[in-house]
């Protein structure tokens, strides 16, 4: 189990699905999803299975990032400071980061890169799929919006 306090004090990357696509966050001192905070085990297993995977797309950066609060004006695909975002979207991850950074009441996240080809959940091994699989969005994760809570 990952603690609140914990939770506070960390930038957590943890993985969700719409059932189709698959998302990757940076909490960013935000709450974790139950699903994902009860198991410290399975988030490591998912960061050790998404992080080890090859590359294998080119990605897009949200157009909307430079209006997005604490980024820098002019953010690429090359910029430190979003290359672990762009890294998981050429794996093919939808890639998410904290909109306010260690504001653990506010669960809003929003997209920093996308894949141009995006993996899907029925891709993924049966155990990933299933660890996966137990933290879900009701939402489209493939636009350049704002999601909000994950369960």
């Amino acid at each position: 189990m990952i603690s609140d306090t914990e939770q506070m004090g960390y930038d957590f990357d943890w993985f969700f699905t719409n059932g189709e696509h698959i998302g990757h966050v940076a909490s960013g001192g935000g709450p974790l999803p139950a699903s994902v905070a009860m198991s410290a085990e399975n988030l490591a297993k998912l960061w050790d299975y998404f992080s080890g995977l090859f590359y294998r797309c080119a990605v897009n950066l949200n157009p909307e990032l430079k209006t997005i609060e604490n980024l820098k004006t002019n953010p690429d695909v090359t910029d430190p400071s979003i290359s672990s975002f762009t890294g998981m979207a050429s794996r093919g991850l939808f890639s998410f980061d904290k909109t306010t950074v260690n504001n653990f009441n506010n669960p809003y996240y929003h997209l920093v890169a996308s894949p141009v080809e995006p993996s899907t959940i029925a891709e993924l091994p049966a155990e990933i799929r299933d660890i996966l699989s137990a933290t879900k969005y009701d939402g489209e994760i493939s636009g350049f919006g704002n999601v909000g809570e994950v369960r």
